[in-house]
């Protein structure tokens, strides 16, 4: 039986920077760095591998990535948010949860319309004239996008990190057909021979 579209969202969706790395290794965070064409066609090879996990492989996967703590609490965050959403409505049995990947709320497909998700689909870009940077002595503001999103800009409009959406469109449970720039593949570059 393949996985839901709620888990492999998860899994797929997860990509949260972990603080430590970057700040030791003195790198730029994923959102930084543009995508090549093979990292995009290995994109959808991995979400295609992922999306035919049965339901007892997708669970000792994410049993395994649980051993980090940051992993831990983000599956622990969406497996309460599913269990309260499923019991706050009474839905038929065959509905399907899921976990959009560009609001990151759960939602249930026949309850989505063109405009029940509320995102941006630019990235985080630090605003280092932030008055919260004054405040934090650190390395550097990366891996702050949650902790400190008032030092952050979206750079689909401009507006401070706490903002809500400046996009409204259907829910989307399918990374790879995500209005997001973090989730969505950049196309193919053409070959002009």
């Amino acid at each position: 039986m393949p996985l839901a579209s709620a888990s492999s969202t998860f899994l797929c969706a997860s990509s949260s920077p972990i603080r430590q790395s970057h700040r030791q290794l003195g790198i730029k965070p994923h959102w930084h760095r543009p995508l090549h064409s093979t990292q995009t066609a290995n994109m959808s090879d991995d979400f295609e591998a992922v999306r035919n996990i049965s339901g007892d492989q997708a669970k000792a996967i994410l049993l395994t990535l649980c051993t980090n703590h940051v992993i831990r609490a983000k599956v622990a965050s969406y497996a309460k948010r599913l269990d309260q959403e499923a019991s706050s409505k009474k839905q038929k049995p065959e509905s399907t949860i899921a976990i959009c990947v560009q609001c990151d709320q759960p939602f249930y497909e026949e309850d989505n319309d063109e405009t029940s998700c509320v995102h941006h689909d630019g990235l985080l870009e630090v605003n280092y004239k932030a008055e919260v940077w004054e405040e934090i002595d650190d390395d550097g503001p990366f891996g702050y996008e949650e902790d400190v999103p008032e030092g952050f800009n979206w750079n689909c409009c401009g507006k401070i990190g706490t903002s809500a959406g400046c996009i409204k469109s259907p829910h989307q449970a399918d990374p790879e057909k995500s209005s997001k720039s973090d989730h969505a593949p950049e196309s193919k570059p053409q070959n002009d021979e």
